[in-house]
């Protein structure tokens, strides 16, 4: 989301990637990576994998203040009007890691 509705500075991106505790990095790269270029908001839908997943969200430039994002679990066959679990949320210089189907525990807000 986007408090102003101008999309997100150039430099703001949010990525998920599958977290290597052992290595302490995530490997083997990105699974996704996006932005808000223009409006007030927008929706993603993605298929993660099981594991523990990291999410970093880049700095914001001036206006970092303005971002924010949530990621919620949704189930196939949910009805359009239902509402999913908030797995995690946050802003602009943000970093948590968040489980799908329980492999660690999450940092993220909620």
């Amino acid at each position: 989301q986007d408090h102003w509705g101008d999309g997100w500075d150039a430099k703001t991106q949010l990525a998920i990637g599958i977290y290597n505790s052992s290595t302490q990095s995530t490997e083997p790269g990105w699974l996704y990576k996006g932005s808000l270029t223009q409006g007030f908001e927008s929706w993603e839908y993605l298929c993660l994998p099981p594991g523990c997943l990291q999410i970093l969200v880049s700095g914001g430039g001036q206006w970092s203040q303005e971002v924010r994002w949530t990621l919620i679990e949704i189930t196939l066959g949910m009805e359009e009007q239902e509402q999913g679990r908030v797995v995690a949320s946050g802003g602009a210089g943000e970093e948590c890691f968040f489980s799908v189907d329980d492999f660690c525990e999450s940092t993220c807000k909620i």
